[in-house]
Order: structure tokens, then sequence, then C-alpha cells
């Protein structure tokens, strides 16, 4: 992809808002070569064939413990432009039923794509086996939502993307059928509808979704390019007596266009809550206080040009006081169209989104860029008012060192995201919070050496106060959710789908595979399997420091690469028994090291590596039932 020039912004300082909600030990301050701006990418929906799927060369589990659970596989690996949707429902019984985008047949554009669907079953306590057809009969659809009614009746509602066909469909089951009943939500918009998101309160059911937009053939609705609309069942999805409706305030007075996915919906008694995160625009929340007939609105962060249009053209003049942090005269910090919007048991809304840096210097290609180094978690609160947010997470800083180590912006895969994004949230019965996100991991360890992209991992933190504060955040990608330490590098983790109400254990699902970035876009990798993970982390586990074993031990590893000798150090405070394992880059193990009882104080040990073939290897270093692996380079 041509990247726009521009000078590289060297030691950029992160943007960190006032207030002291995140931990500070651990973010980044300085992104060297990272804040150059690229291409932004239209959302998308593919249709096109892209050629058969490869299989990845890495030997890695389909199942780890009883925490990471393999509920389905895909090849069709796009989940979602950029928000979340509600992926998830748990009936009364503890019955969960989890739903995603499932597709396999590459070559001819995933003619079988649409809802891949699992049940975990309460009394048996395991989930089915993974589907391998679409729950749809006939119809190639995507981007479900799956919400449930105080009665039991499971509702999803995805989109039909077929020119000339873009309509919202639906299945519909209530509690103790096993068919699906099909259908499609009515509407008189003359271009059709997609990208929906669901939420549900008692039997009432809320739907949102967008017009279809000029570059797929419709056009201006009522002056916005995919404008938009809600609608409302209060009979489990069967009637729809609210359809086609403009949120006062959410309409071309706003807006003049919007992005697929920009967006979301929860719903809490009679109250409900719109979030809009479309990044050239202000970042609002729609609140309804009777079910979806009256909305107010409140401005969560205010884009400095209002109803801006591609190529418009702007100066200094037009935006904020210069900010030194920020990556260009003309760069806009706002969204990176990736949000969730959520209430908790109280009805309070809580707000997430990554933050962005965008530009649109170029008044001649139709087109806008953003800044792909862009990090930092924004939260927003209604105890915050308008135009407050505090930025709660962040890229971590793995090694300590104060830098983010990713040399340059093609070392990112391309989401056309932040690096910490893709926000999903949780609440307990004690009303304590819980998110989930993906961020950027930094290091050597978690370079893929074919694309030489760095991996992104899950993590999960939480707020017991209300949003005032955050824990540190804990990494849901280990060895003990995916079974084995030495995978850990490899794993991609993207596209997290938290269950909002939780009774106990913090419950999610997510898209894995051992390659970072996309088949459907961006990267344009070669099609390939795609893993849907259940996992099931305990409450108590967040907020406990799962990613600091490297630190704590000082383990260190070097020369790196080397030819016929390396060293393991590592540290203890205490004594300990410590294993150490050299295994392939396939996972087999070649020796141990070592394995005995270690006193306190700084140890070290030797291996030898005359004999192996040059190439990447693994050392793992167990204490315990934790463990962690260094990638070691052989020359």
């Amino acid at each position: 992809m041509k990247l726009i020039q521009h000078a590289i912004l060297v030691s950029l300082s992160l943007v960190l808002f006032a207030g002291t909600a995140m931990a500070q030990s651990k973010t980044l301050a300085k992104r060297e070569g990272l804040m150059q701006p690229m291409p932004m990418l239209k959302a998308t929906d593919i249709q096109t064939g892209l050629g058969e799927a490869a299989s990845g060369d890495v030997a890695v589990p389909t199942r780890g413990t009883e925490q990471d659970v393999l509920i389905g596989q895909t090849i069709y690996d796009l989940q979602s432009n950029y928000s979340s949707s509600n992926r998830m429902s748990k009936d009364a019984d503890g019955n969960i039923m989890a739903v995603w985008t499932q597709g396999f047949s590459s070559g001819d554009g995933y003619s079988d794509r649409g809802t891949g669907y699992n049940r975990y079953d309460a009394g048996t306590g395991n989930w089915m086996a993974p589907p391998s057809d679409r729950l749809e009969n006939g119809v190639r659809t995507g981007w479900p939502n799956h919400v449930i009614t105080d009665s039991g009746t499971e509702f999803i509602v995805n989109h039909v993307f077929t020119s000339p066909e873009y309509r919202l469909h639906t299945l519909r089951r209530e509690a103790g059928e096993t068919n699906w009943t099909e259908s499609d939500i009515p509407s008189d918009t003359p271009w059709g509808l997609l990208w929906p998101r669901a939420a549900c309160s008692g039997e009432t059911i809320h739907v949102i979704g967008v017009t279809t937009s000029l570059v797929l053939g419709g056009d201006l609705y009522e002056g916005v390019d995919l404008h938009p609309l809600y609608y409302r069942s209060s009979d489990g999805g069967a009637t729809w007596e609210v359809q086609d409706f403009i949120i006062p305030g959410l309409d071309s007075s706003f807006m003049i266009r919007n992005s697929a996915d920009a967006y979301g919906i929860d719903a809490r008694g009679d109250r409900v809550v719109v979030g809009m995160f479309f990044q050239f625009g202000d970042t609002k929340v729609f609140i309804s206080e009777d079910g979806g007939d009256t909305w107010s609105e409140t401005r969560v962060h205010d884009f400095p040009i209002d109803k801006y249009a591609i190529d418009q053209g702007y100066t200094v003049d037009d935006l904020p006081p210069y900010d030194p942090n920020q990556p260009d005269t003309l760069a806009m910090l706002t969204t990176d169209n990736c949000g969730h919007v959520m209430m908790d048991n109280d009805g309070n809304v809580h707000l997430f989104y990554g933050q962005m840096y965008v530009l649109d210097d170029d008044l001649t290609d139709g087109n806008t860029s953003y800044f792909p180094g862009t990090s930092g978690l924004a939260y927003w609160n209604e105890s915050f008012g308008p135009d407050s947010v505090n930025i709660i997470a962040d890229v971590l800083d793995l090694n300590g060192n104060d830098t983010i180590d990713i040399p340059d912006i093609s070392n990112i895969a391309l989401y056309y995201m932040s690096l910490s994004s893709m926000a999903s949230a949780s609440v307990d019965a004690n009303n304590n919070l819980y998110l989930a996100y993906s961020a950027v991991m930094e290091g050597p360890e978690f370079l893929d050496a074919d694309d030489e992209q760095f991996m992104r991992h899950i993590f999960i933190i939480k707020s017991e106060d209300g949003g005032a504060n955050w824990s540190e955040p804990y990494d849901a990608i280990n060895g003990t959710t995916i079974g084995d330490p030495l995978f850990v590098p490899f794993v991609e983790a993207v596209f997290p789908h938290m269950l909002r109400d939780i009774d106990g254990d913090v419950l999610f699902t997510y898209q894995q595979d051992f390659q970072p970035g996309l088949a459907l876009r961006g990267d344009m990798d070669l099609p390939g399997e795609n893993n849907i993970i259940f996992s099931q982390i305990g409450e108590d586990l967040v907020g406990q420091d799962a990613i600091d074993f490297v630190n704590k031990y000082n383990f260190e590893l070097f020369p790196n690469p080397a030819s016929d000798v390396a060293t393991v150090q590592f540290e203890l405070s205490d004594a300990a028994t410590v294993r150490l394992e050299l295994f392939d880059a396939m996972g087999h193990q070649i020796r141990i090291i070592s394995s005995a009882q270690y006193a306190v104080g700084q140890q070290q040990e030797e291996i030898d590596l005359n004999g192996l073939a040059g190439g990447m290897y693994f050392v793992r270093m167990q204490i315990g039932p934790k463990s962690t692996v260094k990638r070691l380079m052989v020359d």
C-alpha cells in the first residue's frame, strides 16, 4: 500500500488526558517511526473470490484447557469492520449461546457464508461440536447479533449482502423449539439496510442498522450516507412496531456520512442507549428513558469540524491549539471508529473507544488518512459530563524501556484501528465492570517471522468503583488458557465479544489464528483457518499481573541471535525449582536445559547450540505452575 509521504515523527509521547484512571507503570511514552499516516480503507463486506485457503505451518493446539474451548472455525475472518456487537447470550438456566460470521468456501466469494452458532448446555457442562454449516437456509448473511428475551426466545439479526439485495435478516426460535424461523425486518428504505446492532430488555428487542452506502449503489438517505435507523419489537422479534425511525439528532443536522460498524446499542429496563463512534464526527451517546420513544443526546468527544466532507480541506485555524503530541499540524485526535457502549446494573452508561489521529491533507484523492501508531483506550461514563474522557488502557511496555519496540508501521497488521482497540465490556452482580480489548504485543517473541508483523493479544481490566479506577491488564492469552505457554507467542487474538451480565467468571469469545492481520481486507493474507474460542476467566484473576513473569524474574536470553552458545539468565527472590527447555519452531522439544532447585539471586545456564540448524527456537522457563517463552535465533 502506497504511503502518503510525511516526515516521521520521532519519539512521540503518548497522549494522556487528565485523570488517574489508568495504571501508568506500563504505558508507552515513545513510538519511534510509527506515527506515519496511511490511507484509510472504506468499510467492506467481501463478495469476490480471494483464492483458495492455505493452511499454516505452525503446529498449534485447537483446544486448550477447560477455560478455553474451541466452539467454531471459519476461513472468512472479518468479524467486524470496527465495533463489536452482542454475540453471546445466557438464559435463566445457565445455557450459553454464541454466534459469529462463518464461511469456508474462499474460492467462490464465500457463498456458504452465514451465522456460525454454538450452544453450551448447563446440564451436561458441554458445548456442541463446532458447526460446519450456517444456520440460514440458502441465504448468504454476515454480521450476526444474538440476544435472548426473558421468556427464552432466541433472536439473531444479521444482514444479507448480495448485490442488489441488502437487508436485515432474522432468525427466531422460542424456548423449547429446535427449528429457527427466518424473516426480514420490514423497511421502506429504497436501497436496503446493512451492518445491524441489537440489544434486548425483557421481551423488547432494539435494533439499529444503516442504509446502503453510495459505494454499494445506494444513495443519501435524508441527506446522510449510511444513515443510522432504529427498529423496535415488543414481542421478541415476531413483529416490528417501530420501523425506519430516525433518532432525533442522529440525522443530517449532526452528520452527512457515517461508517459501517461505527456504532453500538444497549438496553436495560426502559433505558436504551446508542453510541456513535464515526471518526470524522463527534462521539455521542443518544439515550432514551422510555424504551425508544423519545431521545436525548450527550457529546463525549468534540471533533473539531462539524459534518466534515472528504477533500473539503481545513487549516490549523480550524483546529484546537496545537498539541506537541500530535503527529502532524493537521492531525485530529478522534476515535478509530471502533467503540462499545453498555449499561451497568443501575442503568449508568459506559462508553469505550480506541483513539486515533486522522488527517485529510490530499484534497484530490477522495480519501483520508489515519496514523496506525496511535493507541490508547478512551473511557467515558455519565458522571463525567460532556467532552471529558479518561485513557484507561494502552499497549504494554513489556520490557520496561519506555518505548514501543515496533520498528515501523509495516510491522503492524492492517486492522485500520488503534494499537489498543476492539473493546467489549461486561458487569457482574456487584456492579464491577470488566473490559476486554485487543492490543499489539511488542518484542521479538511476538514477531511473526513470515509477515514481520507483531501479534495481538486480548487483555482484560476491571473497575470496582464504577469506572473511576481500573486494574492492571490481565493477558488472557497465556499458557493456562491456550494449553501450553510455548504457543503463546504464535497466537493472534482479535474481535473479543463479552457476555454483558456475568455471575462468577468473565466469559467471552474471540477469533484466534496464528498470523497477524486478515485475509478479507488490509494485509489480504492467504485465506486460512481461524478458530472461534470461548474463554472463561475467573473474576479473581482479572487485576492480577499475568504478563509480568519475564520482568519478575529478569528472564534474559543472550546473545540473540547466537551461534555456538546462548546463555539463559534469571533472578530469584526466593529459592525455587526452575525448569528450562529448548524447543524447535514446530514445538518439538530438543532438550531439557535444566530442571533443578536454585537459590536466591541471579542464575545462569548455558545452552549448547552446536549441531543445531540455523533458524528459530524457543526457550521455555517454568517455575511452579507458571511459565513463559523467549524466542532464540540460531545463526
